[in-house]
């Protein structure tokens, strides 16, 4: 299942197959990262990347550049670089976003009008149905998407932003956390109780929810960072590609 969006005519002719060869880099790419195939702080260089898929340099690069706004790569002077993950900045951004999300729950209880409550729950069962089979960049968008919604109707147009910004900054680490479709089964649960507290108007009931959400979110991250980087570093480093 894709997230509904507007229409657009389907791609042809040389477009289609530009982008099926980006999707098809991205895909690998992103696979990899994921699976920490890539050291932390490891420059890859789009050449011998494109050479290991048998792709030309240009997919190659744009995939890289799509996964640098997922945060699995920083952009670098002579190529990219792959994301060096911190257990401590998982811990204070996730601190972060719970006092914002918690914050901009209790102001939406008191500010927002059912019309705004009624189209969260709309929006959120157009996308529920096959919440657990979309993609891991999809899930990730998706329950971004749901966060930023009731936030937004705190009517605060700053703690907005800032959680914005706060999410975009996590979405390496919750890309991982989503990357297991069981993991995804609490968080389908815990927003219809978001939602069903919203409409009470009950701020207690759904601060703790969103609570519990969050902290279940950075418990699993912290400990898949772990577990990975102590893969990581128990291996011997690739020879570097010519």
């Amino acid at each position: 299942m894709s997230i509904p969006s507007e229409a657009a005519p389907p791609p042809s002719g040389e477009f289609a197959e530009s982008g099926s060869l980006v999707e098809h880099a991205y895909q690998a790419l992103r696979a990899r990262a994921i699976d920490f195939a890539f050291r932390p702080g490891e420059t890859v260089r789009v050449l011998a990347l494109s050479k290991q898929l048998g792709l030309s340099r240009t997919p190659v690069k744009e995939a890289l550049n799509r996964l640098v706004t997922e945060g699995l790569f920083e952009a670098a002077p002579h190529g990219f670089v792959a994301r060096s993950p911190d257990v401590d900045e998982i811990v204070d951004l996730c601190e972060l976003r719970s006092v914002l999300e918690t914050a901009g729950f209790r102001l939406a209880c008191a500010r927002a009008d059912d019309a705004g409550i009624a189209a969260l729950a709309d929006w959120w069962s157009t996308v529920s149905p096959g919440y657990a089979d979309l993609s891991v960049s999809e899930t990730t968008r998706v329950d971004e998407a749901f966060h930023e919604r009731f936030v937004a109707m705190a009517g605060n147009r700053e703690m907005i932003r800032q959680l914005r910004l706060v999410c975009a900054r996590l979405r390496f680490f919750r890309t991982i956390d989503l990357d297991r479709p069981d993991f995804r089964v609490p968080y389908y649960d815990d927003h219809l109780a978001i939602i069903d507290a919203l409409r009470r108007r009950d701020a207690e009931a759904g601060t703790a929810v969103i609570g519990r959400h969050i902290a279940i979110s950075r418990e699993r991250a912290v400990e898949m960072i772990k577990e990975a980087l102590a893969r990581i570093f128990a291996r011997k480093p690739a020879a570097p590609a010519r």
